[in-house]
């Protein structure tokens, strides 16, 4: 399957921080050096869309009601429009609550 390449509108969860990203630091000394190494790593997670995505289709898979039977991509495909309209939704919240907090302190 190919990779698509929306645009920011299209695809709103790609333009905010990744969920759980992390960072840490591994020390070692060299075992012939006796040198002390420092590397630092940076993981950074998932996109919110990528795991509102994973959470919904774990739901779709498990779901035993009648009528709701899928097959593996039907239930990508439903889990990629779950996440972006939570997405979206989140966004107009955002929003909303901006708008709320501008008039309380305005």
């Amino acid at each position: 399957m190919e990779k698509q390449s929306l645009t920011p509108e299209e695809n709103p969860g790609e333009q905010r921080p990744p969920a759980f990203p992390s960072k840490f630091r591994i020390v070692k000394k060299h075992k012939l050096t006796g040198k002390t190494m420092v590397h630092d790593i940076l993981n950074l997670g998932l996109t919110k869309r990528e795991f509102f995505a994973a959470m919904a289709l774990q739901g779709s898979l498990n779901s035993d009601q009648p009528g709701y039977e899928r097959t593996g991509p039907e239930h990508i495909k439903f889990a990629i429009q779950c996440a972006d309209r939570l997405i979206k939704e989140l966004g107009q919240t955002d929003k909303m609550e901006e708008k709320q907090y501008d008039t309380e302190t305005g």
